[in-house]
């Protein structure tokens, strides 16, 4: 329950990115739950399904692994793969997409404090590394490094961590 509080904390003035976030926290908690106990909770997931995946157009699946303080701004257009991982402080846009290229070959895995640009796509096994910026539109198919700004399609890093 923690995660929920401080991702309505750094939410704040972005309603839609709070109740998405609030929603997923605990339709995730539900599907969680021992045997067949999560059946009981199967009207709020209903509800998640028409509110959030049909009316807002965001496919974020309950078994995504989000960590906390997760920033979606102008949430509408986001489609996260089941099995993608999202560290923590992170940000999302509008028209992101997070996915494989193909069934089968692995998702992306983003570190902490990842932005991710409006309308950007990642895609395939790749990794973003920690304080990495991905800007709006780029498609990025090979690894971030950590602290890089990475854009362009395909993405290139423009800027590097400086040491």
């Amino acid at each position: 329950m923690k995660s929920l509080f401080q991702d309505w904390d750094v939410n704040v003035g972005n309603p839609k990115g709070r109740a998405v976030l609030v929603f997923w926290r605990l339709c995730r908690a539900i599907r969680a739950l021992p045997g067949g106990l999560w059946l009981l909770g199967s009207p709020i997931l209903l509800l998640y399904v028409v509110g959030v995946e049909w009316i807002m157009g965001i496919e974020l699946g309950y078994s995504t692994r989000i960590g906390t303080r997760l920033r979606l701004y102008h949430a509408s257009g986001l489609v996260v793969h089941p099995e993608a991982v999202i560290g923590d402080d992170c940000t999302l846009r509008q028209g992101v997409t997070i996915g494989y290229r193909q069934a089968g070959e692995g998702v992306p895995v983003l570190g902490n404090n990842v932005e991710i640009g409006c309308g950007a796509i990642l895609l395939g096994p790749i990794r973003v590394g920690d304080g990495a910026k991905i800007g709006a539109g780029a498609v990025v198919i090979k690894d971030v490094p950590a602290g890089a700004v990475a854009a362009g399609n395909p993405a290139k890093v423009i800027r590097a961590q400086q040491a």
